[in-house]
């Protein structure tokens, strides 16, 4: 008698969970559903936000993590790699940039990577070379290569979403004159 009461008691309950299964199963399947057919709809509005950030705020790039970003075209940073170390709350942002001198002179690189929010609104600036600390180690000579990593300070709050690297003109060492400043023009030969 105890038998057949749990047996009919474990099979209603069987019965009630499938129910309840199917129910949440078609639930899921129009929930999918959606998504799907919400997914192009998204991947448009970004593509969007990204072209208005990207037009306001010219030469903005997609931030991606560990990943080596060539820079085509600069005139001496080759490419970037970022990484994101600590846990969310408490990220720090740092960079590993590749330097190269293509000129016939001893040149002292002076670069400024800015980050980005998905707004287009700047949040962290890292800067390599600064005039009024010149000195031997910081420079490159002809032809050479180097890496060079450090720390982004963050200046704003906001997760960064683009990047844009800055060449300033580097201050130049020709055999035999002194240091030429940027914008100053080469006299004797």
């Amino acid at each position: 008698m105890a038998g057949s009461i749990l047996i009919i008691y474990l099979g209603s309950r069987v019965y009630a969970l499938n129910r309840d299964n199917e129910q949440l199963y078609r639930q899921l399947n129009g929930l999918q559903q959606q998504l799907q057919d919400l997914q192009p709809k998204l991947t448009e509005l970004r593509n969007q936000l990204q072209m208005a950030v990207q037009g306001r705020v010219p030469g903005l790039r997609p931030l991606e993590y560990d990943v080596v970003l060539p820079l085509q075209g600069d005139r001496i940073a080759r490419n970037v790699v970022f990484n994101r170390t600590g846990q969310e709350g408490d990220w720090r942002y740092e960079f590993k940039l590749v330097l190269e001198n293509n000129s016939l002179y001893v040149v002292w690189p002076r670069v400024r990577l800015y980050l980005f929010d998905q707004r287009g609104i700047q949040v962290g600036l890292a800067q390599l070379g600064d005039l009024a600390q010149l000195e031997a180690s910081q420079s490159l000579g002809p032809g050479e290569v180097r890496s060079v990593s450090g720390d982004i300070e963050i200046t704003l709050s906001g997760e960064p979403a683009y990047f844009m690297v800055e060449s300033l003109e580097p201050t130049e060492k020709r055999p035999g004159y002194e240091t030429l400043l940027p914008g100053e023009q080469f006299e004797g030969g």
